[in-house]
């Protein structure tokens, strides 16, 4: 992943698919299962209209938006 590099074309509206490969896409069941959510989550969600405390990137996936950023 280290030689990933975050591109942005001219109109992103003009892609229906990533454009990246730093955020890689489950491709088996199993690899899913880490984002089943759990009971007290789904009860949350249906309560608030949210679900908190999900991380949704890893802190290599962050460093690397944060340097595209600052280019």
């Amino acid at each position: 992943m280290e030689n990933d590099k975050v591109t942005s074309p001219a109109d992103l509206a003009n892609f229906s698919n990533p454009i990246a490969s730093i955020f890689a896409q489950p491709t088996t069941a199993a690899e899913w299962e880490q984002y089943v959510l759990t009971e007290d989550q789904l009860h949350s969600f249906r309560e608030n209209g949210y679900v908190a405390g999900i991380r949704i990137m890893s802190e290599e996936q962050v460093d690397l938006l944060n340097t595209e950023l600052v280019r």
